[in-house]
């Protein structure tokens, strides 16, 4: 008996995946914290003996939820799975994620970057130092997000070393004040470690 064919697309979608666990991951986080106070009120009230019962249960669906699809991605890390236990499988898969999101930052609007430093939080974007993949540095504006130090992210947006200005010269500004932030995705600080190194010549 095969599975319906809405599951199986379900199952494949890596984004339908990825928004399940995000929001069992917030609805488990809410559940908590609203049980406790649903359980004090009742245990005054005696009024709303079934509130407590129906967010007990929405967030032991939710957990259920989350633990499947995380049980499911470490799963797929095949033997990258055992992490430090097997060194040689998780190496070769941090630098296939790196490669994957150096292929990304091909575009002619994507940049992947290691934020070094936050200099700033505004109500409107943050400014930030960030390291390019080869070395370069240069000041970037995150609009309507909040990186954070040491995180490697694909971001999405202008003013990158692809310009013809110099880059130091210059702001990458990620995201748009109109459109929202450029933030794409993040990955592993310890991918970024896997990136090709090259030798930076200085002049004096």
């Amino acid at each position: 008996m095969s599975a319906p064919a809405w599951l199986r697309s379900y199952l494949s979608n890596n984004d339908a995946l990825y928004r399940t666990h995000r929001i069992s991951s917030r609805v488990l986080r809410y559940s908590i914290p609203a049980f406790v106070i649903a359980a004090a009120v009742d245990h005054f009230t005696h009024r709303i003996g079934w509130l407590p019962t129906l967010i007990a249960v929405i967030g032991g669906l939710a957990f259920v939820a989350w633990a499947t699809l995380w049980g499911m991605r470490w799963w797929s890390l095949g033997p990258a799975r055992w992490g430090w236990f097997a060194p040689r499988a998780r190496k070769a898969r941090l630098r296939d994620v790196y490669l994957s999101a150096a292929a990304d930052a091909l575009d002619s609007d994507v940049w992947l970057v290691r934020v070094l430093d936050v200099t700033y939080v505004g109500p409107h974007g943050t400014r930030a130092v960030v390291e390019h993949r080869d070395g370069a540095r240069q000041d970037a504006w995150f609009w309507h997000t909040r990186p954070r130090r040491g995180r490697v992210y694909a971001v999405q947006g202008s003013g990158g070393p692809r310009a013809s200005a110099p880059t130091k010269n210059r702001v990458l500004y990620v995201g748009d004040e109109q459109t929202g932030p450029g933030v794409l995705y993040g990955i592993p600080t310890a991918a970024w470690r896997q990136r090709p190194r090259r030798r930076t010549v200085r002049f004096e």
